[in-house]
């Protein structure tokens, strides 16, 4: 890897609309993560087994409602198509991340954030026997 000096590495700005503030009980809804004009976004399917406080909804906008396909986030009236499972945006969410290395993580709460997508990979591993958090903690997060 190149060294760098301080000033020279970049900023990935990441943001998380959350269920709450307990990241192993309520979910994120979505994640936006933007380094330069490389931008990206990710709606996270409601996960029947986690909270999302009505008081968290009325903050960020979104709203449970249902679709022939199952439970979906709307928001502004309109339902945003390509929901992710947890296992998809977490997979997709390493890979972009990974892929704007080096740079350092920058945010308005970052570690209120960081802390719901390791809690979201955390219940990844568990269920489907991958290493999503051990990946990120080892390499993203820390950065």
């Amino acid at each position: 890897m190149p060294q760098y000096k301080p000033q020279e590495i970049p900023i990935t700005v990441i943001d998380a609309e959350t269920g709450g503030f307990n990241a192993k009980t309520q979910g994120s809804i979505s994640v936006c993560a933007q380094n330069g004009n490389t931008r990206k976004s990710w709606i996270i399917l409601p996960n029947p087994k986690l909270v999302y406080e009505d008081q968290a909804l009325k903050i960020n906008g979104f709203r449970l409602t249902s679709a022939p396909e199952g439970p979906r986030w709307e928001k502004d009236g309109k339902i945003p198509e390509n929901q992710l499972t947890e296992e998809e945006a977490i997979k997709e969410i390493k890979d972009f991340l990974e892929a704007q290395s080096p740079s350092y993580l920058g945010g308005s709460n970052v570690a209120f954030d960081i802390r719901f997508l390791r809690e979201m990979a955390v219940r990844v591993d568990k269920e489907k026997g991958t290493s999503y958090e051990e990946a990120l903690s080892k390499g993203v997060f820390r950065r």
